[in-house]
């Protein structure tokens, strides 16, 4: 039998074009028991961790109810490890969500000013703090902790119908401090559309 609880925080932001197009936060904490008897698998999810015991024994319950052959697992030693978070410098779930706002909205107008010919953009930030924990009854335990920080810096260009992307991207498993100081970034995915959108421009060729 096994037990896997995953807890998640998080927060997400996005900009389309000059448009504030989504920004929420969400947190979610749930598990999934799971017994192997005779054969047979029995799998209970849950998102009350207070009753664990009860939703194992409901999962053998369940796995004796089609177990009708051998159990036949391979041998291995048992795991006892935890992996802590990696140090965050200024920890994301401490940082107000206007704030969080304030830093892509910049980095947002910067691309839309780089150059005419930007028109619309794809911006988003996301952060989430996950938390796994794993238990078998071979003995094993594992937990981990791990942050997350994802900017997303997306330019579209258009002369026309001739329209390219530009895209650059931040992601680290670390705090806040992941998400700042992409300003080059910003300039650089814009600038990047803009030159794939005037190397499609036609040729014309003057014969004399």
């Amino acid at each position: 039998a096994e037990v896997r609880i995953e807890r998640n925080q998080g927060t997400a932001i996005s900009f389309r074009g000059a448009e504030l197009d989504n920004i929420s936060s969400s947190s979610s904490l749930g598990g999934v028991a799971r017994a192997f008897v005779k054969g047979g698998w029995g799998i209970v999810t849950f998102n009350d961790i207070d009753n664990v015991k009860s939703y194992l024994k409901e999962a053998v319950t369940c796995a004796r109810l089609v177990g009708k052959e051998k159990s036949r697992l391979a041998e291995t030693s048992p795991i006892d490890k935890v992996v802590p978070p990696p140090k965050m410098e200024r920890d994301f779930r401490g940082v107000d969500l206007s704030e969080k706002k304030a830093v892509i909205e910049r980095y947002n107008k910067i691309i839309l000013e780089s150059d005419p010919k930007i028109r619309t953009t794809q911006t988003g930030y996301r952060d989430r703090y996950r938390e796994v924990y794993f238990a078998n009854s071979e003995g094993s335990y594992f937990e981990e902790t791990r942050p997350d920080v994802v900017v997303h810096m997306g330019a579209v260009a258009r002369d026309g119908n001739l329209v390219q992307q530009g895209v650059e991207s931040v992601g680290r498993a670390a705090g806040f401090e992941a998400a700042l100081g992409a300003e080059k970034k910003c300039e650089t995915a814009a600038q990047r559309a803009v030159r794939r959108q005037d190397c499609l421009h036609p040729v014309r060729l003057v014969f004399e």
